[in-house]
């Protein structure tokens, strides 16, 4: 009866060595994973430089509901549309670079503050969510990638205060924008003066 409980004793001993062997051997492979996951976040190296071309004009927004100003293309597009969210219906105004082009963001309305805005960026059902390429104290410059067709898109989220509202301006998600028309779009909503 010893001889047998010895044998189950060394069974079960070289068991715990196979296990545990087996196990740092998973915690490698979940290492290399996260490395991996790391290097695919970081991405091309992408350049964001929000400055306002030669050539663009303020234009007032009053008669679309906010008494603002804004910088943009002489040309531009602006008008208002009604917008469906969590907080219900409401006008946005639309700030297009042109009445043919699919260049442009919205204008707001929003009860979120801004650590609200960066996570639904995260956890977009649209987009995955790579890395912010520009963090400023209201507003963020992001790449994602577009999970229908796997192409990297570049978009802009901001929160600006009014006098008795936010209001969130951001880029359309469905556009694929390049870097340099995202900065562009950015350094227009940045140039937004709420009176």
């Amino acid at each position: 009866m010893a001889m047998i409980a010895k044998f189950f004793m060394i069974l079960l001993v070289a068991s715990a060595i196979i296990i545990s062997s087996c196990g740092d051997s998973k915690k490698e492979e979940n290492k290399e994973k996260k490395d991996t996951t790391e290097q695919k976040t970081e991405g091309p190296e992408v350049t964001i430089n929000p400055v306002i071309p030669d050539g663009f004009v303020d234009k007032e927004l009053k008669e679309f509901g906010l008494d603002a100003a804004v910088k943009c293309p002489a040309e531009a597009y602006i008008y208002t549309s009604e917008l469906q969210t969590d907080e219900g219906k409401q006008q946005q105004i639309v700030i297009q670079f042109d009445s043919s082009s699919d260049i442009k963001f919205y204008i707001s309305k929003t009860a979120v503050d801004f650590a609200k805005v960066k996570e639904e960026i995260e956890k977009n059902m649209f987009l995955e969510f790579k890395r912010f390429l520009v963090e400023d104290e209201n507003g963020v410059v992001y790449e994602a990638m577009n999970k229908s067709d796997e192409t990297l898109v570049y978009n802009f989220a901001m929160i600006l205060k009014g006098k008795d509202s936010n209001y969130k301006v951001e880029s359309d998600t469905f556009v694929n924008l390049t870097p340099e028309q995202i900065s562009t779009l950015y350094a227009m909503a940045k140039s937004i003066t709420i009176k």
